[in-house]
């Protein structure tokens, strides 16, 4: 049956935390927006009122008086009053009605018919004597318009600011800690399996801690297990490595002692020297399978020298030529040095050697390109096949001439194509 999916709204999950720390600093942030917006409308407000209009209102009423009895204006000619800038251009006045005889012609300040306590919607009205009579006006300044602008806005930014501050504070812990579990995955990454990554809370992030621990803990113990089985597998070659080489040795040794003998028929004899090249076979074949458990165990580490090159080259395609006819291309640069286990790489030669002899037709040519690119050295060797192979198979031989060059940060690419073999061997060389 399926199993069933948790909820992942469940009590202390990382989810729940979050959703409810956003509705906290939202309504938080409407807290302090709502604050901010009482202090800018009962204190600010009518301060600025009482700075921009009390103050200056009479002024801008004298200046347009004069402006108006000196352009003989009518209290309808609306094209005629917008033309004025008085005042420095921050008052507008505004014709609305005209004046009963006897009402004061002092600046006023009335509420529209709302309270006062709302400063935003409170007006000033003078009288003005038009050409056509005395007229009431309002006068409004547009500062305070624009102020009260400006305390919304910075009401807005403020409230905004709270809202990040409180959701930071949290959030940067989970931050930190996220940045410490990733700390800690490096260092397992690195090989330090041994580290434990510390676990904080029950959510989703304390559970991912909890199953990387664990995850360390169990790759730890295959590690662990599968270097104890390198080591019995490497102890196990070696001991039957030696089991096979003694005898191995008393059988070579005794073979030549047979042939000795003159009375011997040239059948026997034959035999004697089949016996003597598939022991020989053996003991190589034995000795690779040694020399590979040694090398990949990293027992056998490289000393590494600056090699020449186009002497280890040059030595190589002279061997070739001894096995048949060898028709070689390109060639190499001077000033080049190869940084590598001289003794190792001519393992790779030799292994490419005997390659040659027990699979290539020998009677056809042997191929050897060389080429130099981008700090690269390639070695490429093709050959036609046998139709019948010897006995002794290459792939021991190519393994261990493939993890050489892996020590030598190089590679073995081989290719089999229709009746013929080819073989590419790649080094990083450098020039001077």
């Amino acid at each position: 049956m399926p199993k069933h999916r948790k909820n992942p709204f469940r009590a202390g999950s990382l989810k729940v935390e979050i959703l409810l720390h956003l509705i906290f600093c939202f309504f938080a942030a409407a807290l302090v927006f709502g604050l901010l917006a009482l202090v800018f409308s009962h204190i600010i407000m009518p301060w600025s009122e009482t700075r921009f209009l009390e103050k200056g209102a009479q002024r801008a009423v004298r200046e347009f008086q004069e402006f108006v009895t000196a352009g003989g204006i009518d209290s309808g000619d609306s094209e005629a009053i917008e033309t004025w800038d008085g005042a420095s251009g921050q008052y507008l006045i505004l014709p609305v009605g005209e004046l009963h005889r006897g009402r004061t012609t002092g600046p006023e300040t009335v509420s529209g018919g709302r309270s006062r306590s709302k400063p935003e919607l409170a007006r000033h009205f003078a009288a003005v004597t038009f050409a056509d009579g005395e007229a009431r006006v309002m006068i409004l300044h547009t500062g305070v318009f624009a102020l009260r602008n400006l305390g919304l806005i910075i009401s807005l930014i403020l409230s905004f600011l709270v809202f990040i501050l409180l959701f930071y504070i949290p959030i940067k812990r989970r931050i930190n800690y996220i940045v410490e579990v990733d700390r800690g995955v490096s260092l397992m990454e690195s090989g330090g399996l041994n580290h434990r990554v510390p676990v904080k809370g029950r959510d989703e992030l304390g559970h991912l801690a909890e199953s990387i621990n664990a995850m360390a803990g169990t790759i730890g113990e295959r590690i662990a297990a599968e270097e104890r089985a390198a080591a019995a597998n490497r102890e196990l070659v070696g001991e039957l490595s030696h089991d096979i080489r003694t005898p191995l040795t008393v059988i070579l040794g005794f073979i030549p002692l047979l042939k000795k003998n003159g009375d011997l028929p040239d059948e026997h004899r034959e035999y004697l020297g089949i016996m003597e090249s598939k022991a020989e076979a053996m003991r190589q074949r034995t000795e690779e399978l040694l020399d590979y458990a040694t090398l990949s165990s990293g027992q056998q580490q490289p000393e590494m020298t600056d090699l020449d090159p186009r002497a280890l080259l040059d030595q190589f395609a002279a061997e070739l030529a001894c096995l048949g006819d060898l028709r070689r291309s390109g060639s190499l640069p001077e000033g080049l040095k190869l940084r590598g286990d001289s003794r190792l790489l001519s393992r790779v030669f030799d292994n490419l050697l005997a390659n040659l002899r027990n699979h290539a037709d020998l009677s056809e040519p042997v191929e050897l390109t060389v080429t130099y690119e981008d700090g690269r050295l390639a070695l490429e060797v093709t050959n036609v096949l046998k139709p019948r192979p010897s006995a002794g198979g290459k792939s021991l031989g190519l393994k261990i001439s493939a993890f050489i060059m892996e020590l030598h940060g190089g590679r073995v690419e081989t290719v089999t194509e229709t009746g013929r073999f080819r073989t590419r061997v790649v080094f990083p060389v450098v020039e001077g």
